[in-house]
């Protein structure tokens, strides 16, 4: 018997000697004993899928603004226009959750482009969801407000 034995682990069986000679057939799939977990994004996590379907306007008298955004309170883009032409101006944009609402977005545009002697524009892909207002302003370089706010709700 040992020679047997000295055999087989010699030829290098004695790995499969060990398994058994049957097989059970295929593995049950696994059955998970807790619910089903559901997994909520982030606005930033949850871009929009932009379909430019709705859109608003506000203006003032040193301020427009356009927004656009999808059915379900998803801004996509928003351009402002500032009735002078400087470079040292900023935009600010702000979402709210509903007009007035909770804060849900905050970003500042820097990069004004001159259009004319007139007029500044600032345009800006906000690209969250959960937007129910979305406002501009601009303001200086010391954060004071130069124009608006002007508001859109989604």
């Amino acid at each position: 018997m040992k020679k047997v034995r000295y055999a087989i682990g010699a030829l290098g069986m004695a790995p499969a000697l060990a398994l058994p000679a049957t097989h059970g057939g295929a593995p049950a799939p696994h059955q998970s004993a807790s619910p089903a977990k559901r997994v909520r994004l982030t606005a930033e996590q949850n871009p929009c899928f932009h379909q430019a379907d709705h859109s608003g306007r506000a203006a003032g008298d040193l301020l427009s603004l356009y927004a656009d955004w999808d059915g379900a309170k998803c801004v996509y883009k928003v351009k402002g226009t500032y009735f002078i032409g400087t470079a040292d101006r900023v935009m600010r944009i702000r979402g709210r959750s509903k007009p007035n609402g909770k804060l849900v977005y905050s970003s500042f545009d820097i990069h004004g482009s001159i259009k004319s002697p007139d007029s500044t524009s600032f345009t800006w892909s906000v690209d969250t969801s959960g937007i129910g207002q979305i406002c501009i302003a601009i303001l200086t370089s010391t954060s004071s407000t130069a124009a608006g706010p002007q508001c859109v709700t989604t």
